[in-house]
Parts: structure tokens; C-alpha cells; sequence
């Protein structure tokens, strides 16, 4: 297995774990964004790097990652995340956007502590209300002795109704922090989702790949091994970002359009009549026309034989096509020379070679 199955593989039970993590466990975020930190990093996604750094660090300006501390990233992973709140300014009656900044893990243990001044908060068993005595001062007109007065300061209900006020500030903050802490978990969810199914068919399809490539360069070693020198050379060249490594790249399709001919069919004077009696040459430079003559003679489905014939007449353009642009230079490169039509046009020049290859064992017959 090489070393990207290997990070596809890790990051696919990364993304498996941290999903059983927030749907199955219920474990925190706290704990669960470290994983997202890592699962990130295989991906080499470093904008949700920062996102994930910033719920695990909290948004206050010298807890930002280096990377986003001189722009306004911060915001776009804030709202991301759902901390956005907007409130009119009583005094300009104007909307105003504000963000929750605190860490997940601030918001966990705040919800923890008022949680738990919630329960504790009960009436008292016992109670004796509070009193205050007032005494008159004596005198007067008939010079009265002094009286002393009592007020009652705090009932039993005053304290009821201090104990109900204070339960419902804390309910309005706890259910404040638990939604957020909800959209948080939902969108960090959404993101492990959604790289949790790109990731399966990255593997589906690089293993297809793979497999496909094995049983192409089996074929190919065994019937033109020269094409496979050839294949290893326009490799080589695809990581140039040149016009004149292009051009190579393409040089070398060409000679393994060659070299394949040669090899399944060789070169005569004699005209090559089809199937449908179309006679065709197939002389030395009549390379496509040869390979052309190798599928109508190993194909029975005149169906398959007319498709692949397309393919070889739109490799073989291509493959002159490219190869003439990518001969002229940077002009080329800058008005309509893409390095990605060279890269399919190479996979896909191995691919039909194979696929023409396989006709011998008859696995493609009808």
C-alpha cells in the first residue's frame, strides 16, 4: 500500500471515530476537536486547521492562530460556527454584529458551574424573616417617652421570588451556551460528514485505479514492455511546468502509440481489409490504422469495435494536438496549453492501451 492509501486510510478512521464520537458517545467537543485538528492535517485542509484551533483556543485576538491574526478569518470560522449575534444599538438603532468569543471548552465548564448553582439553588428549610427596629426619640409637646417600632425587611415570598429570578437567569444562560454549543457541534458534524463520504470515494477510486493499473502494466509487460519505459518517461515529465517538458510528455505518447503498434501489429504493405471491407494501410507511419486493424481483428462486437476506434482517433488527435501546442512555448502555455489536459490525455493513452490489451484474453468479447 503506498504512502497516500496509507493517509487515506488513517484519515477515513479518523473521520469514522470522530463520527461515533458525536453521534453514538455524546463526548464533548472539548475532546473531540483535537481529533478534527488531526483529521484536518491529513487532509492537509489547513483553513479548518485554524477554524478547529480557534473553538479549541477561543477568538480573543492573542489566542488566534499566527496564520489569521492579521485578517478577518476569524469571523468567517465565527460565523461558520455560529456565534454570530446581532443586536440593534438602542442609542443609533442600528443593527450590530457581535461574536461569542470564549473557548469550548470556557462554555463547557460554564454551562457545568451554572448547572450545578442551579441545583443547589432551593428554599430554605428554615427560615426566620429579616427584621428592622426603629425607635422614635422622646419629647414632644408633652415631652412623650420614646416608642420602638418593627419592620419586617425580606418575607418568606421576597426569598421565594429572589430564588425564582435568579433560576431563570441562570436557565436563559445556560440554554444561551448549550445552543451554541449545539450549532458548534452540528457544523464541526457537518464538516467530518462530509469529508467522511469524500474520503470513501477518494478510496473507492484510487483503488479502482490502482487495480486498473496493475492489470495494464501486467498486460503491457507482457506484450510491449518498451511502452512501459516510455509511460515512466511521461510521468517524469508531467512534473515540469513547462511547455517544452509538455512537449516531451507528449514526445513520448507518441513513441508508445509506436511501440504498441509494433508490437501487436506490425507494419506490412499490403492493405489491411476490415470488417466492413474497408480497405486501410497500415504501413510504417499508418500507426493508427494499425492498432485500428489489431481491434477489428481481436474484437467480435462490431459495437465495441466502433467505440474503441473513436478512442484511438481522439488519443492519437489529442496526443498531435497537445503536442503541437506545447511545441510552441509559453504563448501557448498562457492562451489554451492546460497542464491537466496533459496529465488525462498520458492516464488515458495508458488506460485504452490496456483496455485494448485485454481484447487477447477475450475478456472483452461479447
Amino acid at each position: 500500500m503506498s504512502t497516500g492509501q496509507n493517509s487515506l486510510k488513517e484519515a477515513i478512521e479518523v473521520s469514522e471515530d470522530i463520527l461515533t464520537d458525536l453521534e453514538v458517545r455524546n463526548v464533548s467537543l472539548t475532546q473531540v476537536l483535537p481529533k478534527c485538528k488531526r483529521l484536518a492535517r491529513l487532509r492537509n485542509d489547513f483553513d479548518a486547521l485554524s477554524w478547529f484551533s480557534c473553538e479549541l483556543n477561543g477568538y480573543k485576538k492573542d489566542n488566534l492562530p499566527e496564520s489569521i491574526k492579521n485578517s478577518n478569518k476569524w469571523e468567517l470560522f465565527a460565523t461558520r460556527s455560529g456565534r454570530v449575534v446581532v443586536s440593534k444599538n438602542e442609542s443609533t438603532k442600528k443593527e450590530e454584529t457581535k461574536y461569542w468569543i470564549l473557548s469550548v471548552s470556557e462554555f463547557e465548564s460554564q454551562v457545568s458551574s451554572l448547572k450545578a448553582e442551579h441545583e443547589s439553588l432551593r428554599p430554605p428549610t428554615q427560615y426566620e424573616p429579616i427584621k428592622t427596629k426603629h425607635v422614635t426619640g422622646a419629647g414632644g409637646y408633652f415631652n412623650l417617652p420614646g416608642s420602638e417600632h418593627e419592620y419586617v425587611q425580606e418575607t418568606f415570598r421576597d426569598v421565594l421570588s429572589h430564588l425564582s429570578t435568579r433560576k431563570m437567569t441562570l436557565c436563559s444562560s445556560i440554554s444561551d451556551y448549550e445552543g451554541l454549543l449545539t450549532r458548534i457541534r452540528s457544523r464541526v458534524h457537518d464538516y467530518v460528514l462530509e469529508t467522511n463520504y469524500k474520503l470513501k470515494f477518494e478510496n473507492i477510486t484510487e483503488t479502482i485505479f490502482e487495480q486498473t493499473r496493475l492489470a495494464v502494466e501486467k498486460e503491457l509487460s507482457r506484450s510491449c514492455p518498451n511502452a512501459i519505459k516510455e509511460f515512466v518517461a511521461a510521468y517524469d515529465r508531467l512534473s515540469g511546468d513547462t511547455p517544452e517538458v509538455w512537449s516531451q510528455a507528449m514526445s513520448s505518447c507518441r513513441r508508445i502509440l509506436k511501440e504498441f503498434a509494433d508490437s501487436v501489429f506490425p507494419a506490412r504493405t499490403e492493405l489491411f481489409v476490415d470488417g466492413s471491407g474497408k480497405e486501410r494501410e497500415v504501413t510504417e507511419d499508418k500507426i493508427r490504422n494499425r492498432i485500428c486493424a489489431y481491434v477489428s481483428k481481436q474484437c467480435e462486437s462490431d459495437s465495441k469495435k466502433a467505440f474503441l476506434k473513436v478512442k484511438i482517433d481522439d488519443i492519437v488527435h489529442r496526443i498531435d494536438h497537445l503536442y503541437d501546442l506545447a511545441s510552441k512555448g509559453i504563448k501557448a502555455k498562457n492562451e489554451e496549453l492546460k497542464k491537466d489536459d496533459i496529465d488525462m490525455c498520458v492516464i488515458e493513452t495508458f488506460l485504452l492501451l490496456g483496455y485494448i490489451l485485454k481484447l487477447e484474453q477475450g475478456t472483452l468479447k461479447s
